[in-house]
């Protein structure tokens, strides 16, 4: 009897760490996004935001193959993105095509941009999971949205 009862507290135990390492597997992207990435000064809303999404896309050969914001997304944040492209920390998502022996993956973030006195976010519709035009229509991995947050002068 004790030693079902340890077995059970045990994959209790495991089963919860496993869990925590795949919930929190992609922190270091993240951190690395949120460390280089700058709003552009020509990004400004009024009391409400907006959202975007950000699609990674690798292959088989782990290298990446794309890097993109949805087809809603200003050219300045594109822009931005293509800048700071180097310096994001993809290893994370790499590590999971491996575990899950996957040849390619598609990883969608949803990006709410907006200003630090409001919550209030816009749905943009259909143009919000377009890229380049079309829709992904693979296995997508959809992680946590990410925030970014407009400080502002108010007069």
């Amino acid at each position: 009897m004790k030693i079902k009862i340890l077995t059970i507290v045990l994959l209790f135990f495991c089963s919860q760490g496993i869990c925590q390492d795949f919930k929190n597997f992609d922190a270091a992207f993240i951190k690395s996004f949120y460390k280089n990435f700058r709003v552009p000064k020509n990004i400004s809303y009024d009391s409400v935001g907006k959202t975007v999404m950000l699609h990674i896309f690798i292959k088989n050969n782990l290298k990446t193959n794309k890097i993109e914001f949805s087809d809603n997304a200003e050219i300045s944040l594109k822009n931005e993105l293509l800048r700071i492209e180097s310096n994001l920390n993809l290893e994370p998502f790499k590590n999971f095509m491996i575990t899950n022996k996957k040849n390619e993956l598609h990883v969608l973030f949803p990006i709410f941009i907006r200003p630090d006195y409001s919550n209030l976010i816009t749905w943009p519709g259909d143009v919000y999971t377009k890229f380049n035009g079309e829709t992904i229509n693979q296995f997508c991995l959809l992680r946590p949205p990410l925030q970014i947050v407009i400080y502002e002068t108010i007069y």
